[in-house]
């Protein structure tokens, strides 16, 4: 049977793999296939707690190695890979079944579009690692002050009816908006095959949640692939 797609999985451990990938993917393109290389990434405390949890011993740790030395050996040696991939996916935040439907559509979205993956986070925490496009909702008035929003996000109708009350959101939102109708069709004429806008507020509960979802609601309306992840909220993405 013809094999429409098929999935390869490289890490540290494969040496040969490791040395003779970037000849591999150049022979593969000459022979017409088309080729898309993903590097998942994760924090370093992202990787020395998810070790202490499982209670593993890394693939690379020797009797004269140490976690820590055993995760910059890893480093190093996927380096090359890491420069070459088309998308480096950060993971840290990411839970099996979310990272599962990021990929999934990250390496569906040839044949679309780029996938529009719209993210939320709280600059108190930490800018995403993977952001490709940062914007600033810290300027606009905050929902936590609010005693009857404090504990609601930006989901919720309450916090979205006082915010779209607002000039300041309402003239942010239509810039962020203007600004991806403008660039997006430019990014995907270079073949790139998922774009990570990140909006930020200070705690990643209002503010950057609403104008996310707003801004999905409209790419969906435009028939764009869009996953949406709310990394500061208990929530999948949708």
């Amino acid at each position: 049977a013809e094999v429409v797609k098929a999935a390869i999985g490289i890490d540290a451990r494969n040496l040969s793999a490791l040395s003779t990938y970037p000849k591999l993917l150049t022979e593969l393109s000459e022979l017409g296939f088309d080729c898309l290389t993903l590097f998942l990434q994760a924090s370093k405390a992202t990787l020395l707690n998810r070790f202490n949890e499982t209670r593993r011993r890394h693939p690379l740790s020797l009797s004269d190695l140490n976690l820590d030395q055993a995760l910059e050996l890893e480093r190093q040696r996927l380096e090359p890979i890491a420069v070459a991939a088309d998308q480096n996916l950060d993971t840290s935040q990411y839970n099996l079944y979310q990272l599962r439907d990021l990929i999934a559509s990250v390496a569906g979205a040839s044949a679309s579009g780029p996938t529009l993956s719209l993210q939320s986070f709280g600059y108190k925490h930490g800018t995403p690692l993977d952001a490709d496009l940062v914007f600033d909702a810290r300027c606009l008035p905050n929902p936590n002050w609010v005693p009857e929003l404090k504990e609601l996000t930006g989901r919720e109708a309450a916090v979205a009816e006082f915010l779209c009350k607002d000039p300041l959101v309402n003239r942010m939102y239509n810039q962020i908006r203007d600004y991806l109708e403008e660039w997006l069709p430019h990014y995907a004429k270079g073949g790139r095959g998922y774009i990570n806008i990140s909006v930020g507020c200070t705690g990643g509960r209002h503010r950057s949640v609403y104008l996310t979802e707003r801004l999905k609601a409209h790419f969906q309306e435009k028939e764009w692939p869009v996953i949406c992840q709310h990394r500061q909220l208990p929530s999948t993405p949708h």
